[in-house]
């Protein structure tokens, strides 16, 4: 029924709103990755989050992906994705899976790859501990050579999303890394589709990005931001702002 729902809400979309929301809650985070472009100042608060979900459930947004920084590092991340699920969004986490809590989610995305700073173990553990209250627990790798993509499948995970290294990549091996985790478990995001010429990006399209500070932009990896007031009016600016136009590889 929920998929149906999605579904009809997909066909009868008239474009006011964004189906799916990137939350960033904070930017603190216990790790100190040398490329992590995502570190800054600030957090959201429950009060503000709260706000924004009610706002977004009255203009028909149908996911939240939360994330950060290090959102479970959140004095409030727990009541964040309770609030959440309780005005009927699909939930999904990305976390370096260093930091373990009940949270109320329907998908956790662990990063492990040769850039985050987290241990195989830890990744083990965090992958063992969000099965046995969410649904779908998957991994988040950045692809930069074949043994850490090996490495990583060896972890018990129901999917495998492969993301490109931002903002360039100089990793080739596709098609080894495509057949190496197999269609069923495979995702693969935004940039990388569009780079490899699978499909345009829909970031800006149905989907856009507010951070903790209260700033709206396409994605999270575009440094040009609007203020958000209300999401009527980010959305729209939003969808003003420059497409991020990667040309597909060679080949």
């Amino acid at each position: 029924m929920k998929i149906l729902v999605a579904v009809l809400k997909l066909v009868n979309w008239k474009r006011n709103a964004p189906l799916s929301v990137h939350l960033l809650i904070t930017s603190r985070c216990n790790l100190n990755c040398p490329k992590c472009y995502y570190r800054g100042e600030g957090e959201l608060s429950l009060e503000t989050a709260t706000r924004l979900f009610d706002e977004w459930a009255s203009h028909g947004v149908i996911s939240v992906a939360i994330g950060g920084g290090e959102p479970l590092l959140h004095p409030e991340i727990e009541r964040i994705t309770f609030e959440s699920k309780r005005r009927g969004f699909y939930v999904a986490v990305t976390t370096n899976g260093t930091v373990l809590k009940g949270i109320c989610a329907d998908r956790v995305h662990v990063s492990f790859d040769s850039i985050h700073n987290t241990s195989f173990e830890q990744a083990r553990k965090a992958v063992k501990f969000f099965k046995a209250f969410v649904p779908n627990v998957g991994i988040n790798h950045i692809v930069t050579d074949i043994p850490s993509l090996k490495k990583a499948l060896k972890l018990d995970a129901s999917t495998v999303t492969l993301l490109m290294e931002k903002p360039s990549t100089k990793f080739d091996e596709w098609q080894e890394a495509f057949r190496l985790v197999g269609r069923k478990r495979l995702w693969i995001d935004a940039c990388l589709a569009q780079k490899l010429g699978l499909r345009s990006c829909r970031q800006g399209a149905t989907s856009m990005c507010v951070d903790q500070k209260l700033m709206a932009s396409k994605c999270s990896n575009i440094r040009d931001k609007v203020a958000y007031t209300t999401l009527a009016e980010a959305w729209k600016k939003v969808k003003e702002q420059t497409r991020c136009l990667l040309k597909p590889l060679a080949g």
